[in-house]
């Protein structure tokens, strides 16, 4: 209970820190290029092994700088954070090759903790339209996710999606 306290409060002052901002230099992170499954690329900062590993699919508008900050903050509470590459720098088409992705990401995320050394709980985190995709993938993995965070989340994925 504990911990999904200290991780939605976490979470819930990283996403007002402005992305513009300079970390100091002891907060620099630096990830690493991470490809869990063929063709799913993202980016892991590692956590201490036994604590929450939250795994984000980002939103339009997320850059490798607002990554790096989330994971700074994250790393103060000895989290890790596994990403996908922002959607401009992977250069997704439409909205299913977006899920295809987000979806084999996540799934070879979750069945690469053994190898990345990692037995804490998971999170899911999805922002904007990473929140509709991470909504449809944590029905998938539910049994596997401590819990799912919706950040700028909208109330009609369907119609946004289809458009």
């Amino acid at each position: 209970m504990e911990r999904t306290r200290l991780t939605g409060s976490v979470i819930e002052r990283l996403l007002e820190t402005p992305g513009d901002q300079n970390l100091p230099d002891s907060h620099q992170v630096v990830g690493q290029e991470f490809e869990p499954q063929k063709g799913a690329k993202g980016v892991i900062y590692k956590a201490r092994p036994e604590e929450p590993l939250v795994i984000q699919i980002p939103s339009e508008y997320d850059t490798r700088k607002v990554l790096d900050l989330m994971a700074a903050g994250l790393g103060q509470y000895g989290m890790g954070l596994a990403t996908m590459l922002p959607w401009k720098e992977a250069a997704w088409g439409d909205s299913d090759s977006m899920l295809e992705a987000a979806a084999a990401f996540v799934e070879g995320t979750l069945n690469s903790l053994g190898q990345e050394g990692l037995t804490g709980p998971v999170v899911l985190l999805g922002r904007s339209i990473g929140a509709a995709i991470a909504l449809d993938i944590a029905l998938r993995h539910e049994d596997k996710l401590l819990c799912l965070i919706l950040e700028s989340a909208f109330d009609k994925t369907n119609d946004f999606l289809s458009g």
